[in-house]
């Protein structure tokens, strides 16, 4: 009897997950291996390449949540990306606003 949790963190390029298991009968930990799924169809090992959101498309973003009142996870979800993400932008687009509000040629206060 095999005692097990699979994972296939860090291994998804992989074309076998392995798994450290505890067989109760003979008392000793086993290596044991299923094929993993996902990396049966791809060929090689591939590059993924990162998509590049334009600044329009950061601020729109963030607009559709600000102004339009649009959930974050549903902005997250039609994008396809993680809500971590989202507010990073967010904090980028509001660590950036102060040089708007200054009028040239007068005095900081």
């Amino acid at each position: 009897m095999l005692s097990s949790n699979w994972t296939n963190a860090k291994v998804m390029h992989r074309e076998e997950l392995s798994c450290f298991c505890w067989n109760w009968t003979t008392g000793k930990l086993v290596e044991e291996t299923r094929s993993n799924p996902e990396a049966a169809g791809r060929m090689g090992d591939e590059k993924r390449t990162r998509r590049q959101f334009s600044s329009e498309d950061k601020a729109g973003a963030v607009k559709h949540h600000l102004v339009g009142g649009e959930a974050v996870s549903a902005i997250c979800e039609d994008l396809g990306v993680a809500p971590n993400l989202f507010y990073r932008w967010q904090k980028e687009l509001f660590d950036h606003t102060a040089p708007v509000f200054e009028v040239k040629g007068r005095d900081k206060r």
